[in-house]
Parts: structure tokens; sequence; C-alpha cells
């Protein structure tokens, strides 16, 4: 009699342990199937950053300028001016692929940035202001570029430009 008690419990035993296994084995699938938005991007930000006066610096040196920063004003943490100088030998066409590039990471990469102004020292261009806003982006908000414009003419449509004669 003993015996069969002892049988029923090791068979209950086994029993209860197979299936703990095999429900166990079941959550990675279940997890696959779960809410595609649920995964978070590993080398990229999951948000949109705020920037602060304490980042400014770290923000500007992740941009990787090429041309030189002259000035930087950060006003009421919603308005940020750089003054830059296009390198000698720049071309064109690489100042505004960087001045683009600036404007994207400040108005798609960040929320809290407003009006971006750039004061630009051109060498092979006369000195202007270019002055984008997140307002201006409200019909491309990701600046996808989606009329294939060059960086040029797609500052030109999009933001204003005030352009300096050289004296």
């Amino acid at each position: 009699m003993w015996m069969r008690v002892l049988a029923k419990r090791l068979f209950a035993t086994v029993f209860l342990s197979v299936l703990l296994a095999s429900l166990l084995s079941l959550i990675p699938m279940l997890e696959q199937h779960g809410d595609e938005n649920s995964e978070l991007p590993v080398f990229e930000p999951a948000t949109e950053k705020k920037l602060s006066e304490n980042q400014l610096v770290d923000f500007l040196l992740s941009q990787s300028l090429r041309m030189q920063l002259k000035r930087v004003d950060w006003k009421n943490e919603g308005s940020l001016f750089l003054e830059l100088e296009q390198t000698p030998g720049m071309s064109q066409e690489a100042m505004y692929r960087e001045l683009f590039r600036i404007v994207k990471n400040c108005l798609v990469e960040t929320e809290n940035i407003q009006i971006v102004r750039l004061y630009v020292h051109g060498a092979n261009v006369n000195d202007f202001l270019l002055e984008a806003g997140r307002k201006q982006i409200a019909g491309d908000p990701q600046m996808k570029n989606i009329n294939h414009w060059t960086d040029k003419k797609y500052l030109e449509e999009m933001f204003e430009i005030t352009r300096f004669s050289s004296s």
C-alpha cells in the first residue's frame, strides 16, 4: 500500500516537473509574438533628448563639425545660436550638407530646441544667417526630404536665409 502511495507521489512530481518545464519553454515564443512596439532600440536613443546647458558641449561635439565653431549662445533653453566659419577648401555642397545635418539634429533629435540660428561666414559665399524653426518642419517633421531636394535647396525652401553682402 505504501508503495502505491509512493508511486502516485512520484508520478505527480514527475508530471508537474514536465508540465512546468513545458510552460517555461513557451515564454520565449510568446515574447516573440508580443507587441512589436515594446522593443527598445539598442544603438540609438529611444526618445528625443532634452538638451540642457550641461549637455550642450557634448551635443555639439557629437555633430562632428568640419566647419569652425566660433560662438555658441543657448538662450532660454529653446533657442540655439551657432556662429560657424566655412573652412578653406570646403565645397558649398559639403557646407550645406553639414548645415542640414546640424538643423536636423537640433530640431528632430531634441525636444526642447524650438529655433536654431546659424550665422555662417563663408569662404566661397557671402555671410548669411539661417533661421530654422520647429514650426517650419511641420510638413516634414523628421526632415526626411521627401521632395529629394539638395541640402541647399531644402534649407532655402523650408527655412529663412538672410544673406549679407560683402563689404
